[in-house]
């Protein structure tokens, strides 16, 4: 990785990060306080988390103001679609067969492991969109082989 490439990563670390307390932060609300199931409500949280990401990589990250806004969205809405699905089958699979067998994580008298398995999974899957936001969505190249 080029210096550049680092900067963009921590740039967009920290946009992923934003994004990431928004669907956090809606994720426990759904669940915890309005008691809607852990999945579903972390599906409502991905999709919030799609269009604060959206923009921020856009303006902030990548500086791809003079490329074509829709065609970006759509793309980051495709990649964004199979991290939702990568997430939630993570997110099943860590909570309910690694978290739940060994612990019992509780916070203001609610179980969270659903949560801590969030959390892990969010880590989990920023490099990859780091690298398909990069080198698909956000270039100039791309869009202008189009």
């Amino acid at each position: 990785m080029k210096v550049r490439d680092v900067k963009e990563y921590f740039i967009f670390i920290i946009g992923g990060g934003v994004g990431a307390l928004v669907n956090w932060v809606v994720s426990f609300i759904l669940t915890s306080l309005l008691g809607i199931y852990y999945l579903f409500s972390y599906l409502i949280a991905q999709s919030i988390n799609i269009v604060v990401n959206f923009m921020w990589h856009r303006y902030v990250t990548f500086r791809m103001i003079n490329s074509s806004k829709e065609k970006q969205f759509v793309r980051f809405v495709m990649l964004s679609i199979a991290t939702i699905i990568l997430s939630i089958g993570l997110v099943y699979l860590l909570k309910e067969y690694v978290l739940d067998s060994k612990f019992k994580i509780v916070a203001w008298d609610y179980n969270i492991n659903y949560l801590l398995a969030i959390v892990s999974v969010t880590f989990m899957v920023s490099f990859i969109n780091f690298i398909v936001s990069k080198v698909y969505i956000f270039t100039e190249d791309f869009y202008k082989k189009l």
